[in-house]
């Protein structure tokens, strides 16, 4: 005699967290997580159970109510849950020009943002460098002690639809210094003496210069 039997369904809970469609940008999304009650693995709907797929994640959606479902390997279902995706305004960033500066220089930050950002924060990709207030539009930036290699820079609004801007920070060849000095051709002791130091190429700012 062949036995019939049914399965009884588990409470199946979700958490499904959207994110806005951007005008201008990019599309909206939901992405589901925290699953708990059903047997492993999950499909996901986002049309009410019409279709599911594997993905927990849904992409380039238009703004509007979505119904999520999720169904264990049981085909147990759980209750829709409405996901609201909305609109949001793309934010707009602008890092401002490239810098080139000597080793060890201090580079300006001059930024500007729009699209109805009101803060940003900038970022050296985790170099180590720092800024003298990464969450201000202007602002200073001192790179590594030493580094030579090419930085970008990128500035980026905070919130949703956030945009962002990068600029890149090169490292010029430091100039060759030619260095002359003038003063009398003998002398004795006790005499006070004045040698007249003086930069024929190179650098042209001498009272940046250390002498010994």
């Amino acid at each position: 005699v062949q036995g019939t039997g049914t399965t009884t369904c588990p409470t199946i809970t979700f958490t499904a967290t959207p994110s806005p469609f951007c005008t201008g940008g990019a599309a909206g999304q939901i992405a589901v997580s925290a699953e708990t009650g059903g047997l492993t693995p999950y499909q996901y709907s986002i049309d009410n159970g019409m279709t599911y797929v594997a993905g927990a994640t849904f992409t380039g959606l238009a703004a509007g109510v979505y119904q999520v479902k999720i169904k264990d390997a049981n085909n147990c279902e759980s209750a829709a849950m409405p996901v609201t995706v909305g609109t949001e305004t793309q934010k707009t960033a602008d890092a401002g020009a490239d810098w080139t500066t000597c080793i060890n220089g201090v580079v300006q930050l001059n930024g500007s943002i729009g699209g109805g950002a009101v803060s940003s924060t900038w970022s050296d990709g985790g170099i180590g460098g720092t800024f003298q207030n990464a969450n201000s539009l202007i602002s200073k930036y001192t790179p590594p002690f030493g580094y030579n290699l090419p930085i970008t820079i990128t500035l980026t609004t905070n919130g949703p639809c956030a945009g962002t801007d990068n600029l890149t920070i090169n490292f010029a060849t430091p100039p060759t210094l030619v260095l002359t000095a003038t003063g009398p051709a003998t002398a004795t002791c006790g005499d006070n003496i004045t040698v007249i130091v003086s930069a024929t190429s190179g650098y042209i700012d001498m009272s940046s210069l250390q002498y010994s």
